[in-house]
């Protein structure tokens, strides 16, 4: 019985179905033989296969937004089909641009059977966004980290960057980032991308180290003909207002050999001014006060940060069509450097009121490099096998970043009003600016320092899988899939940190080590305290008016100074001053180690009937991580510091995690989806590799990490209603909850007992004194959950008079809200005895319910697009409520991030030259800035201005 199940697709009926414009392949196109319920649909790259097929039937092929097609078989091998735009029963209808993007982003999402959100490539090219990052922030439930204004990373319905995962053609994408597994999608082009897939809900055969959604980035296989794309833009930024940045774009591709070998190749290359202007301050809390009154101002920053990003990156995809399926070939590699000159200005107002100004100068190098090679073909004439391996490496190099601190001479007058520091209760940091009184040439040299870091991710990916299709009657078939993966990936990052502090020591013989080595300086002391006078490190000359002209920013060293300056002095080191020594607290970074992950999963695809369609599965994994850290004892004495080796230490983790994903088509234009899933959310590195960092005093100072900490499990439920037909277009509601065990967190309390509490952070050579402050990762006892809701609509107007038939609207918006237990700990007198006096410190814990970190309460996106003739234009609305941004010691103290609202607008027109276009980017419309505030969302803690931005560019297309 069972080989007659499976015998009886030996006979078959193939093909694949494309854009009769663009020939480009159609996704989730409906396939049915006319007159029954058996029917397919293609598949990402517009393939089908259809089984048992009778002779002289009729094949429909229809597709929303597409003319349906019916051929006739009669016993032919293959059948390929290009659809028409439109519909019969829209008549003389023409679709716009916009509109035929939409529309294939739009049968993409209804041709899944999860729960996801789709980006065509025509979308992203069309009318573009700045880059990947921004365009995913259009999509229901996603939310996007900036830097400089810029998007570069994504959460996914309230899950930070590290628990979501980024894929390219389903190859993970490699991180830079030497804390956890989070991609940065800055340095990633639109322009390299044929379209982008958020799929929020997961099958047994995805990674399990998902909570929020899986991003992959799609890359097009070659069409027919010759075809090539070159785009060269001119871009602004109005912080600066300049128009020193550029970005080109050239790519072309064709098929040789019958069309057998389709070979894309892509080079891309951008070099953006990306600058900003930042408010930083801290603020400490009298807990006498019951209120906000309670709050005063402890510091303020001013910074100028001069950016300049450089993208370059190049991709070719090359697949070879074999009688009974193709081997596909792709090959990425970015580079992503940014160049950062940072001129900060920090004010402290506390007990000891003091003016420093901080010089970086710093260069990273980010790359990253990403090969894969798949096979596709059937064996036994009717099973589906395929086999894939790949190989990623990220890499980042800062090659000495320079750091150069002046401070202000406090042997006069104080450099802020004596008045305004007599009472900073309530008072935010732009307060301090016009209560500042320093002098002019009156700053010392206090400290210097260079750091190189160097950090290296490795991955080989080796993975299969057989697919066996079934059917039990017309009416109930499917395909049953199982397969397994290997994963090997190596991680390594290597601080190196020189530096000292130059008012520490003899200044005579600072100045006699400095005169020597750099005489080109007049290193002169100043006469009433001689320590070592900056001013001749100054840039002559140079002022500038920050934060809408409330900061006055001048008398800082020049770039080119203070390179040359600790360039010479890691040359000569000076250690016998005893000024630039090598730093052993820098080792409390370092790390090296290896990561094996084995997977295995078995996962069926139902169809029952032609509306009921399930996908079910289970999935094993272990990952096997073993890791080397250091452990640190800082003592005063920096010669005396003792760094110790710590580990390997292996780790082994194993989870069965299932998941079933339900469609029911109850009518022709709306279906229900149902989905469940188990996933990890695995710990950032330094949270479990052997680490820590005791200060002098015998304290820790940032959190160590948990040899045993486990990875957190979540559950994941989802159910989703889409609406579509010709004029709705498409409408999905719905709603999803997660459920989190075993959340990780950073336990922190003060010591007590000495012997108890050290048993705490699991390690043997290590004692935290009574009254210090222990900080260690730890999985919480009680879960964490977010629930939400989302609504989406993508629809044209085609139906209405001309000229209004040309707009196009997508529109979205989210609700999400988020419980998540902390521990909090705090000392309290217990008395005893007769006499009141007589007390003890005891320590209480709780545990208290907050948000998740990043996660939004709402997020809304509008865009609303119009084409006519060769023009069109998109006008675009992003908003994102506030976030908590850290977690203080008490409720009060947490941080969160300021809502957000930004427009941006994109033009394309369309030249008299064939195929020749110009296009208009115009990002914050606004000028918009980003901000954080603290205590009930009254204190700002930064806020950072970057200004708008925008590019003018040709584009051609052949």
């Amino acid at each position: 019985m069972l080989a007659g199940i499976f015998s009886s697709y030996a006979d078959e009926l193939k093909g694949r179905v494309n854009d009769s414009k663009t020939n480009e392949s159609l996704v989730g196109v409906n396939i049915i033989i006319k007159g029954t319920t058996k029917g397919t649909v293609t598949d990402v790259n517009g393939n089908y296969t259809l089984n048992n097929v009778p002779q002289e039937s009729v094949i429909l092929f229809s597709f929303l937004g597409y003319q349906t097609k019916e051929v006739a078989y009669t016993g032919q091998d293959e059948i390929n089909v290009q659809l028409e735009s439109g519909s019969l029963e829209l008549g003389d209808v023409i679709v716009t641009i916009q509109a035929q993007g939409q529309r294939k982003a739009i049968n993409d999402q209804v041709g899944s059977v999860t729960v996801s959100n789709m980006i065509s490539g025509e979308q992203m090219k069309e009318v573009p966004d700045a880059n990947a990052a921004e365009s995913i922030g259009r999509i229901a439930g996603v939310s996007i980290k900036r830097s400089s204004g810029e998007g570069d990373q994504v959460v996914v319905r309230g899950m930070q960057p590290n628990l979501n995962l980024v894929t390219v053609n389903g190859v993970r994408m490699p991180s830079t980032d030497q804390n956890n597994n989070a991609v940065g999608l800055a340095g990633i082009s639109q322009y390299m991308l044929d379209g982008i897939e958020v799929r929020k809900s997961l099958t047994a055969q995805d990674d399990a180290d998902v909570v929020g959604a899986i991003v992959d980035l799609k890359l097009a296989t070659a069409p027919e003909d010759l075809k090539i794309n070159a785009i060269v833009e001119n871009m602004y930024n109005g912080l600066t207002n300049s128009f020193n940045s550029y970005r080109a774009s050239l790519q072309g591709s064709n098929r040789f050999f019958n069309n057998k070998l389709g070979v894309i190749a892509q080079i891309n290359a951008e070099s953006v001014d990306r600058s900003r202007e930042r408010l930083s301050a801290s603020y400490g809390r009298d807990n006498r006060e019951s209120s906000n009154e309670g709050v005063y101002l402890q510091s303020g920053g001013f910074q100028l940060h001069e950016i300049r990003r450089e993208r370059y990156s190049a991709n070719v995809i090359a697949d070879y069509r074999l009688p009974q399926g193709k081997i596909q070939f792709n090959t990425i590699y970015n580079l992503f450097n940014e160049d950062r000159w940072e001129k900060n200005y920090n004010v402290a107002v506390g007990t000891q009121p003091g003016i420093t100004k901080q010089q970086n100068s710093i260069i990273s190098n980010n790359s990253t490099f990403v090969s894969s090679l798949r096979l596709e073909t059937k064996v036994f004439n009717f099973a589906d096998f395929d086999f894939g391996a790949s190989f990623t490496n990220g890499l980042r190099n800062d090659p000495g970043n320079n750091r150069l601190t002046f401070h202000y001479n406090k042997s006069g007058e104080s450099p802020i009003s004596d008045k305004f520091l007599e009472n900073t209760y309530g008072k935010t940091a732009y307060e301090i600016i016009p209560n500042i009184n320093e002098q002019p040439a009156s700053y010392l040299i206090d400290a210097l320092s260079q750091e190189d870091v160097e950090f290296q991710q490795q991955e080989i990916t080796l993975q299969t899988n057989l697919k066996l299709p079934f059917k039990i009657s017309d009416g109930f078939s499917g395909k049953v899939k199982i397969g397994g993966k290997m994963r090997f990936k190596d991680r390594s990052y290597d601080s190196n940190l020189l530096g000292g502090i130059v008012t520490g020591g003899d200044a005579k013989i600072v100045i006699n080590a400095f005169a020597d080595a750099m005489p080109e300086y007049s290193w002169l002391p100043r006469q009433y305290n001689d320590l070592v006078n900056a001013s001749p490190l100054y840039e002559r000359g140079w002022e500038q008016s920050i934060l809408d002209d409330r900061v006055l920013l001048k008398d800082f060293a020049s770039r080119n100074n203070v390179d040359h300056m600790l360039n010479t002095m890691v040359d000569r080191r000076f250690e016998d001053v005893g000024i630039f020594l090598t730093n052993p607290e820098s080792s409390a970074s370092d790390y090296d180690g290896s990561e094996r992950l084995t997977a295995a999963y078995f996962m069926t695809d139902l169809n029952i009937g032609r509306k009921l369609s399930i996908n079910a599965g289970l999935r094993y994994e272990e990952e096997r991580t073993t890791y080397s850290g250091h452990g640190v004892k800082q003592e005063l004495d920096r010669k005396l510091t003792q760094v110790n080796q710590l580990g390997p230490n292996e780790r082994v983790n194993q989870f069965l995690l299932p998941s079933v994903n339900v469609k029911f088509q109850y009518l022709k234009w709306a279906d229900i989806r149902l989905a469940y899933s188990q996933s990890l959310a695995r710990p950032g590195y330094y949270s479990f590799i052997p680490r820590y960092y005791r200060d002098f005093r015998r304290s820790m100072i940032n959190p160590a990490g948990n040899m045993n900490l486990e990875p957190s499990r979540s559950e994941n439920l989802d159910l989703i209603l889409s609406f579509y037909n010709k004029y709705i277009g498409l409408f999905t509601i719905g709603g999803f909850y997660k459920e989190i065990s075993d959340f990780y967190y950073v336990r922190n309390f003060k010591v007590i007992d000495e012997e108890a509490d050290n048993l705490v952070h699991g390690y043997e050579d290590l004692t935290i004194s009574k009254g210090q402050s222990v900080m260690v990762w730890f999985n919480s006892p009680e879960p964490s959950s977010i629930r939400g809701a989302e609504f989406d609509l993508q629809t044209s107007f085609w139906y209405l008079p001309k000229p209004f038939n040309g707009l196009v609207l997508n529109a979205n918006f989210s609700l999400m809200e988020s419980k998540s237990q902390y521990y909090e700990s705090r000392l309290e007198k217990e008395y005893y005895g007769t006499r009141p006096w007589e007390f003890k410190d005891v320590r209480v814990d709780t545990i208290l319910t907050r948000r998740l970190i990043d996660q939004p309460d709402f997020t809304m996106n509008v865009s609303l697009g119009y084409d006519y003739k060769g023009f069109s234009v998109r006008l675009a609305y992003n908003y994102q409520g506030d976030a908590m941004a850290w977690k203080g010691n008490r409720p009060e103290d947490d941080g969160y991030t300021h809502s957000y609202q930004r427009w941006d607008l994109s033009l394309n027109q369309k030249l008299p030259v064939k195929g020749l276009s110009m296009q208009l980017l115009v990002n914050n419309l606004t000028g918009i800035t980003d901000k954080q505030y603290q205590y009930a969302r009254k204190f700002i803690t930064y806020e950072e201005f970057y200004g708008a931005s925008g590019s003018l560019g040709i584009r051609y297309s052949f």
